[in-house]
């Protein structure tokens, strides 16, 4: 089965979370109800894409 892709309003509030609010994975996984590995890959694509 795919994975479930997650909106791009859910991308921008992980961003958000982590390098704004100072969240850590495990907080922000918690908040937009996917688990840490998810979030950890979307931080390791957006730090390759250089946005911070």
């Amino acid at each position: 089965m795919p994975n479930a892709r997650i909106s791009m309003q859910d991308v921008r509030t992980l961003l958000c979370y982590y390098y704004e609010a100072q969240s850590s994975k495990r907080e922000v996984a918690r908040y937009l109800q996917m688990s840490p590995g998810t979030v950890r890959n979307y931080l390791r694509r957006a730090a390759s894409a250089g946005l911070t």
